[in-house]
């Protein structure tokens, strides 16, 4: 009997999403928005010493 309330609370929160899911956009905006870039990463560029020197000590376990 414990499981019928967790069902229940899941069939619950299947049904929201579904009806969010479904619902159309609003005005101009679009279904899905453009994606955005939230870091980056300069392979090019030059290692920092610091950083590389942090990292051996940290291996070291200095």
């Amino acid at each position: 009997m414990p499981r019928l309330p967790h069902l229940a609370g899941i069939a619950v929160i299947a049904v929201a999403l579904g009806v969010l899911a479904s619902a159309p956009a609003s005005g101009d905006e679009p279904v899905v928005s453009k994606p955005r870039v939230v870091a980056h990463f300069d392979f090019a560029a030059e290692p920092d010493p610091n950083l590389l020197l942090a990292r051996l000590n940290h291996e070291q376990g200095r």
